[in-house]
């Protein structure tokens, strides 16, 4: 309902979407992806009275009253956290920003929570060539043997994940995640949401994924 409502609003006042998204220096990629209803509406008050000053609606008006009740009612049943948790696809659950920026992933932002960050890495190394499946091992606080994911290859083998959410990941701090896994596995990733300064032959055994 918001989506198909604001893209008629915004047609009907003769705005082209690249034109609307430049003057209000809008994401047109983030912006598309609301009318077609693939995101939600954002539930921030200030974000929809701004967007609603965009699509030049009256305060008081009945268009206004439209705008901010689909708004309420396509808000999602459940948290997008735990949306989620529960069906992946981690990268849709993040709002649009509300000016464009460089094309980069927000491991590192402080909005974006653990639970995210480690069901975007399940995500990750699900979609990689040979992996049938992957799991998060164990739970938060539990013992885990040193990993946080596993994943299942069509071969038999399996891989163990580790996911390190930290602003900076040193050699040293490799070398303390790779003595503290005792889980037995093929092959052992680790994956880290900064860029880390490490040689690749660090060893056969360990990949290293790490934000560029």
């Amino acid at each position: 309902m918001f989506g198909s409502y604001v893209k008629t609003v915004r047609e009907r006042e003769g705005l082209g979407l690249r034109k609307f998204c430049r003057t209000h220096r809008l994401d047109p990629s983030n912006w598309s992806k609301i009318e077609r209803e693939v995101l939600p509406p954002p539930r921030d008050q200030e974000t929809l009275r701004k967007w609603a000053n965009y699509l030049g609606l009256r305060e008081g008006s009945q268009d206004w009253g439209v705008f901010f009740d689909f708004a309420t009612k396509d808000q999602p049943e459940k948290p997008p956290v735990l949306q989620l948790l529960s069906q992946g696809g981690s990268g849709m659950l993040v709002l649009p920003p509300p000016t464009t920026r460089p094309e980069k992933l927000p491991l590192g932002d402080p909005h974006f929570s653990w639970a995210q960050f480690e069901a975007f890495a399940r995500d990750f190394v699900g979609l990689l060539s040979g992996v049938v499946e992957c799991t998060h091992y164990g739970t938060q606080g539990s013992k885990q043997k040193g990993i946080d994911l596993f994943a299942k290859l069509s071969n038999g083998s399996q891989w163990a994940v580790q996911c390190k959410q930290v602003r900076k990941f040193t050699a040293g701090d490799l070398e303390k995640a790779v003595a503290k896994t005792s889980y037995r596995a093929s092959k052992f990733t680790v994956l880290v949401s900064c860029a880390a300064q490490i040689g690749e032959n660090f060893s056969s055994d360990w990949t290293l994924f790490r934000r560029s």
